[in-house]
């Protein structure tokens, strides 16, 4: 049997013990044709090159800098197709895998030439039996609120949630790579708007399964959540909407966002009040990729 070659993307900044326990989850996978790429994103506490001495086997790479989910993601990426792959399986170092999730999401995306990208079911780590996401409708009058899919079939979708993302090379040679402006938030949901602009069809594979640590950056970094939240939600608006809902849309949502730093300011919670300003007056500017933020 053929079995088409997947590159693993893992993006790595400051994270040992989660990378860890995805590697070794990703020991016992049955997929026979896939290799992991490491990229750390200028990560100041030694996790990779603690993880490439445990590890030696995968391929690392070493940004300057951080680069953030975009650019960190789109190295390895670039690395991959230009190494032949046939498949680039992004995947979040915060997630377990069950061991057939890759043969599964292979098979869907390779027996259909119209399927471009293929996510699975991801349930909730430390809850595994609680379904958090499996495919998303986006519909715009409703500020892209999503619905998610809890079909048991295959079924196809607006995007897939980018902590793990199944994507074929022919839509990487077709559209590119993740926009970088965005930095971190929404660089998924805008990659497979892009897709299925292109033409391609976006799918849920809800047998294969995966457990995220959903929160544990949130947690660590809630100002730097709040700012690219909100900022790229409005970048999203801008590059995706129908030009009827944008400016609605833009009014709306100014006028929400000054309501929840007042109520920030309120409360005290100076940081993110700042940081949802920031988010809102970088928009209007112009202003995009990544953001020094205190915190």
């Amino acid at each position: 049997m053929n079995y088409l070659k997947v590159s693993i993307i893992i993006l790595v900044w400051n994270n040992y013990r989660d990378t860890k326990e995805c590697l070794e989850s990703l020991e016992k996978i049955t997929y026979p044709n896939y290799e992991v790429i490491i990229v750390d994103n200028a990560s100041k506490d030694n996790s990779t090159q603690r993880i490439q001495k445990e590890f030696p086997l995968h391929t690392y790479l070493y940004n300057k800098d951080n680069l953030g989910f975009t650019g960190g993601n789109n190295v390895g990426m670039e690395y991959a197709i230009k190494k032949g792959t046939d498949f680039v399986l992004v995947l979040n170092n915060d997630v377990i895998v069950e061991s057939n999730f890759l043969e599964l999401l292979v098979d869907i995306a390779s027996k259909n030439c119209n399927v471009g990208i293929v996510g699975p079911a991801i349930y909730l780590y430390h809850e595994p039996q609680k379904l958090c996401s499996a495919g998303y409708k986006i519909n715009y009058w409703k500020r892209v609120t999503t619905e998610l899919n809890r079909s048991p079939e295959p079924i196809e979708m607006d995007w897939v949630y980018g902590c793990c993302l199944l994507i074929k090379k022919e839509v990487i040679n077709k559209i590119g790579y993740f926009y970088e402006p965005y930095f971190l938030s929404y660089e998924d949901t805008d990659y497979c708007v892009r897709a299925k602009k292109a033409g391609f069809k976006i799918v849920c594979e809800p047998t294969a399964k995966i457990w995220h640590k959903v929160g544990t950056t949130i947690k660590k970094n809630p100002v730097y959540f709040y700012y690219y939240f909100y900022r790229n939600k409005l970048l999203f608006i801008k590059r995706n909407a129908p030009f009827y809902v944008k400016f609605l849309f833009y009014f709306y949502f100014s006028l929400y966002l000054i309501f929840r730093i007042t109520e920030k300011l309120v409360k005290k919670d100076t940081l993110i009040a700042f940081a949802m300003k920031d988010a809102l007056f970088d928009f209007w500017r112009g202003n995009f990729g990544k953001k020094e933020i205190p915190s």
